[in-house]
């Protein structure tokens, strides 16, 4: 098929990239860019030569890095691409769901995304909290119902070469996501089955890889106005007041929480109020290190760390009403919502969901902070 070219972004897949490469080959997809990362230390840029793949190196770690680095050689490779499809060298995607995938592509969409929502309970816990998160946002800000942010998708190069993008290091499958939907072109979804992975994932398979894939899959949705190729969208005042409103009720949560707190003791005397609730990570322990900590260091220096509470939580509370600081103030929301829940979360009839609510107010408020409806005083607060 010469008007489509497969790209593998490769990182130490010298096991494995030759099998995936011969794979696609049956499938009768010979045109496909395998793009090295620096980091790379084996033979995968020799077994995917051997193969029959056009190699490309990349510039810098990262799996975005490395796909820029192959729709940069797209163009002089092969001039008659009208395809691209992203494809994983860890043979975990089945490659004849790609004839579906393209079918739809031809018939109208621009981008198709290879969906796991019927194979989720092959991806690890991490994976699937991570992005039924970001899912979460990106349908909320959108209104869409997208299932998935696979790297596995095919999309329309025409499209891929307008969409400017921006390489991180795990945040290319996102942010192409995000500004095709920015640009409301039509995107469809394939379900897919999953595969055993070849070797271990450089990405779930290691939990630094993991945290950095969340922080820059929720940084691509800094491009949720992304227009290159519209001359005019809708008006979004409407998503802006709707971020707004919501970002001032989190700042009166905030304050209510701070509201029932009783300075200068907090309870410590009589075991009540703040007291009371923060030893309950000993009675009901959620997670052991915590209630180790909680034991030998934050009951012994109450007060110290009640009154860091209280005024904490004030100012989050200010911040969220006022508009000011979103973004620092949306990472301390997040830090605090986990503390609080790693404090009661199994004390009987709380509500675990509020916590994973406030998670995910916090995350989205980071993403999409709506800075443009501020009260007077958040606008006196930033001139200050």
């Amino acid at each position: 098929m010469n008007n489509v070219v497969v790209i593998i972004p490769v990182h130490n897949e010298a096991d494995n990239i030759r099998g995936v490469i011969e794979s696609l080959q049956s499938h009768r997809y010979t045109q496909t860019i395998v793009a090295i990362d620096p980091r790379t230390n084996d033979t995968s840029a020799n077994e995917a030569a051997a193969g029959g793949a056009h190699i490309v190196h990349a510039p810098h770690w990262g799996y975005d890095s490395a796909a820029a680095a192959a729709v940069a050689a797209i163009r002089a490779t092969f001039p008659t691409c009208e395809y691209v499809v992203f494809f994983d060298a860890g043979g975990k995607f089945p490659p004849d769901a790609i004839a579906n995938m393209l079918e739809k592509a031809r018939t109208g969409a621009s981008l198709v995304l290879a969906s796991r929502a019927a194979a989720r309970e092959n991806l690890r816990l991490h994976q699937k909290i991570g992005t039924a998160l970001v899912l979460w946002c990106i349908n909320f800000l959108f209104r869409s119902h997208i299932t998935d942010i696979s790297p596995f998708r095919v999309i329309r190069y025409p499209l891929l070469n307008g969409l400017d993008m921006q390489p991180r290091v795990f945040r290319f499958p996102s942010e192409m996501l995000v500004k095709c939907l920015a640009l409301k072109v039509s995107i469809e979804e394939v379900q897919i089955t999953l595969r055993p992975r070849l070797g271990r994932s450089k990405v779930s398979g290691n939990l630094f890889n993991s945290m950095r894939a969340g922080f820059d899959m929720f940084s691509a949705l800094q491009f949720v106005r992304f227009r290159r190729y519209t001359e005019s969208m809708p008006s979004t005042s409407i998503d802006d007041a709707l971020i707004a409103f919501v970002r001032i009720l989190f700042g009166v949560l905030w304050l209510h929480g701070a509201s029932w707190k009783e300075p200068p003791l907090f309870g410590l005397q009589a075991h009540d109020n703040l007291y009371f609730w923060i030893s309950r990570a000993i009675e009901y322990p959620v997670f052991d290190p915590f209630t180790s900590i909680v034991s030998v260091i934050i009951l012994p220096n109450f007060i110290f760390f009640a009154w860091t509470i209280f005024i904490t939580e004030i100012t989050l509370g200010i911040l969220f009403i006022s508009g000011v600081a979103i973004r620092p103030a949306a990472v301390v929301a997040s830090i605090m919502t986990v503390m609080i829940a790693l404090t009661v979360l199994n004390t009987p009839n709380e509500w675990p969901w509020s916590y994973a609510l406030m998670i995910m107010l916090s995350l989205l408020l980071f993403a999409h902070p709506g800075k443009r409806f501020r009260l007077p005083f958040g606008r006196w607060l930033e001139s200050a």
